[in-house]
């Protein structure tokens, strides 16, 4: 029945006119899902579990890098995917993929990571000159546990490209 955020009275509306059950988007969660019936009620579906993703900024990249349990994950998705999509990432999705990078210990601290976002980076030739990359930067070097997860050739690449702008 189209797309687009539905309220109760519209979904309502549409249930009665169609004689079917139409979902009240604009009640659903990650847990639950409202339906409007064509009798005039309503049908509340609730789970334990999530049911559906609620999307970062940052798109499904982001979700996936804040959710990487372990390290292996996490280089296995910067490497396979992130990596080679990079060239695709719009800058409204790249803070929220760097966030969810820099706030999920399991990517943040693994081994490969500081080289990987070096490689996004450079990868990503839209995306330089934002000012997320130097925030993700700042962020990464002031969690930091020891000097190798300071990500320098990320923070390299950002000053030579700054430089040279200039």
């Amino acid at each position: 029945m189209g797309t687009g955020v539905v309220d109760e009275a519209t979904a309502l509306a549409q249930a009665q006119a169609s004689g079917e059950q139409v979902e009240v988007t604009g009640d659903r969660t990650e847990y639950s899902t409202t339906q409007a019936n064509p009798d005039g009620s309503f049908t509340l579906t609730q789970s334990t579990t999530p049911q559906r993703v609620k999307e970062k900024d940052g798109g499904v990249m982001a979700n996936i890098l804040d959710a990487a349990g372990s390290y292996r994950t996490a280089e296995h998705f910067a490497e396979s995917v992130v990596i080679p999509l990079a060239g695709f990432i719009q800058p409204e999705q790249l803070e929220g993929i760097l966030t969810a990078w820099a706030e999920n210990q399991e990517c943040r601290a693994a081994a490969k990571m500081p080289e990987f976002a070096a490689l996004f980076w450079t990868k990503a030739p839209q995306l330089h000159g934002l000012p997320a990359w130097a925030e993700f930067v700042k962020r990464v070097q002031g969690l930091a546990e020891t000097d190798w997860y300071l990500y320098d050739e990320l923070a390299a690449c950002i000053r030579s490209s700054e430089a040279a702008a200039s």
